[in-house]
């Protein structure tokens, strides 16, 4: 009897999914998981194309689409046209396919142009790809680095890819929208004007960029266009940008050995500026001086592109939260004398899209940043009135 009930349990679980490859195929066919091909295909590359799954479930190309008839939004009232590119990613790659980069720019539409020249370069839209991609995408990560490789290192997993149609370039096999198409090298068209993540709008503030032309739209059954309506904090113009400038610039500033703890673009700045802990304790054992330590910290940081997007560094001592906007004001307000702890940078890159820099009365590229040393390195908070919370 026990032998029966024993051989019962045993066919119960024959049938499991993770028992019974049948069972294994029918639930993945209940979750949507599965490829039937049930029509004759050609065995070669077909079926493993197929089989992957990727985004390709739609194709078009030349004249089998119109671009006025994609989900393009008009974002903010005073926008110079319908923007398509907000929240997906630029793939390009080098003539010699050594680097292979992805990032994040906008894009709107503008008429229908055929080249008659060569001098165009292959590129692709990716809209749906995943936020590993999309955060990878908008890293300053090191020149010659490329995202899909930086992807699987940051989250331990390959990223499956897959080939465009017109071109060489690969594309994340999970992608909503691609468009493959040519930027022209050689050629401009006038664009915007657009608001901008930090919230303003310059009417008839236009600029020329290079024109792209579509050739071929793949994209997958009840695809997504993701779309980012960047302004006023919070959007994913903060979150991404600042958060990632600062993971970068922490891992600079600890690679060149400062005693750099933590590091944070408080989005209240629109992340145009970034506070530092500092280890007191390591900076005493220095010996250097304010002055001395503030343009170290300042010329690592604004000279490399990992605070292209930076205006302001403000460095803090261990008793406060980097990671709190309140915390950061109280000590700027508190610990930082006016000229004596501060140092202007005039010499290097601007980030232009900043408004007192695009429409200001200096350079809109150079200059315009600024290190405050803001660090209790003589005993300061000891004489605090006992708010541990730093609170304001």
């Amino acid at each position: 009897m026990s032998n029966s009930k024993s051989y019962h349990l045993s066919q119960s679980n024959q049938d499991l999914p993770h028992m019974s490859f049948r069972s294994f195929v029918e639930a993945l066919k209940e979750d949507g998981d599965l490829v039937e091909i049930n029509d004759e295909i050609d065995p070669y590359l077909e079926a493993g194309a197929t089989i992957r799954k990727v985004f390709k479930e739609n194709k078009l190309f030349g004249d089998e689409f119109d671009l006025n008839s994609l989900p393009s939004p008009f974002i903010h009232q005073t926008d110079g046209g319908k923007y398509i590119q907000t929240y997906g990613m630029h793939i390009v790659q080098t003539p010699d396919k050594s680097w292979t980069n992805w990032s994040i720019a906008r894009a709107w539409f503008t008429i229908r142009i055929t080249w008659l020249d060569s001098s165009l370069s292959p590129n692709t839209f990716a809209f749906g790809v995943s936020p590993a991609a999309i955060m990878a995408s908008s890293m300053p990560i090191p020149d010659g680095v490329t995202e899909a490789g930086y992807i699987g290192a940051m989250t331990g997993h390959a990223l499956d890819v897959f080939k465009c149609e017109t071109n060489d370039l690969y594309v994340p096999a999970n992608a909503d929208i691609v468009l493959e198409g040519t930027l022209s090298i050689t050629e401009t068209a006038p664009e915007g004007p657009f608001g901008e993540m930090h919230d303003y709008v310059f009417l008839g503030d236009t600029h020329p960029w290079p024109k792209y032309k579509v050739n071929a739209i793949t994209y997958r059954n009840n695809a997504i266009m993701p779309v980012s309506n960047c302004g006023r904090i919070t959007d994913e113009t903060q979150t991404l940008i600042g958060s990632l400038a600062a993971a970068e610039i922490r891992r600079i500033c600890q690679d060149a050995g400062l005693p750099v703890t933590d590091v944070f673009a408080p989005f209240e700045s629109q992340v145009t500026w970034v506070a530092l802990k500092i280890d007191i304790v390591k900076l005493a054992a220095m010996s250097i001086t304010p002055s001395d330590f503030r343009k170290k910290i300042g010329d690592l940081v604004f000279y490399h592109k990992d605070g292209y997007t930076i205006h302001r560094l403000i460095l803090c001592g261990t008793d406060i939260d980097v990671y709190d906007v309140k915390d950061i004001l109280y000590n700027f307000s508190t610990r930082c004398r006016p000229g004596t702890d501060e140092s202007l940078y005039e010499e290097c890159r601007g980030f232009p899209l900043i408004p007192y820099m695009s429409h200001g009365t200096a350079s809109l590229s150079q200059g315009g940043k600024s290190g405050f040393r803001c660090v209790d390195a003589v005993g300061i908070c000891q004489g605090r009135t006992g708010s541990a919370t730093g609170e304001l």
